[in-house]
């Protein structure tokens, strides 16, 4: 869009028309991102998951701390709670962390392979 210098609107249609004419292809990679391919390459595997800089402090901040609740990571990282929460939510949605809601809280943990949260 910014080398282009068009809006998203336009990009969208035009990104749409070529993938309906076989031109290129699409998915979507990680939470918010859709990446697009000429026709005939394989995707990429290692790019599954591409997160924003602040979902990857929202993952730091909850490695240094595990059982942060989401109002101490947005105090933290100098984020609105609205914020936070929207990542989080996207973040756990995509097996990048564990929220354990107990009450009204939400405390938020890495996910380590050997971990087992239904114990806790």
């Amino acid at each position: 869009m910014r080398a282009l210098d068009v809006k998203n609107g336009t990009l969208s249609h035009h990104l749409y028309v070529l993938e309906k004419m076989g031109m290129i292809k699409s998915r979507r990679e990680g939470i918010k991102y859709r990446a697009f391919y000429p026709t005939g390459t394989k995707f990429p595997k290692k790019e599954k998951y591409r997160l924003s800089d602040l979902q990857i402090n929202i993952i730091n901040t909850i490695s240094k701390k595990p059982g942060i609740t989401q109002k101490e990571i947005s105090q933290m990282i100098n984020q609105n709670k609205q914020n936070v929460s929207y990542n989080v939510k996207a973040l756990e949605k995509a097996g990048k962390i564990k929220v354990i809601k107990k009450g009204r809280i939400s405390y938020c943990y890495p996910i380590d392979k050997e971990d087992d949260f239904s114990k806790k």
